[in-house]
């Protein structure tokens, strides 16, 4: 897939933990990040989509790896493991390429990694 725009969301649950006397409302963190994702872009409408691995827990989640730009020969890479949840297919039998959008959520990290996002100049070089 050639992916022409890219979303994604990371944060943390926040609450609010004021109790009675506090003078201000006061909120902490759940120490953990969550994250969801969109892409979409196009692919030669020979190639085939994949979408019989949707359901299979041997190829989704998968690694999921976008270069944002170049600095020299460096790739600026955003990495993570998402689990595929959506796949939005669009077509002209007019084109040679297919319109394909895809979203989901993050989930574990990236092979290799511990974080639940990385952003890199080594992977995907």
């Amino acid at each position: 897939m050639n992916v022409q725009k890219m979303g994604i969301r990371v944060g943390t649950q926040v609450g609010e933990v004021s109790g009675d006397g506090d003078a201000l409302r006061r909120f902490e963190h759940s120490h953990s990040l969550n994250g969801s994702f969109q892409m979409s872009g196009f692919m030669i409408s020979s190639a085939a989509i994949g979408l019989t691995g949707l359901d299979s827990a041997t190829t989704n989640p998968c690694d999921i790896a976008v270069v944002l730009g170049q600095n020299g020969s460096n790739l600026r890479t955003l990495a993570f493991k998402g689990i595929i949840k959506d796949v939005s297919i669009s077509w002209s039998m007019s084109g040679p390429f297919v319109g394909i959008s895809l979203s989901g959520i993050m989930t574990d990290s990236y092979t290799g990694q511990t974080d639940l996002v990385v952003e890199s100049t080594s992977i995907g070089a």
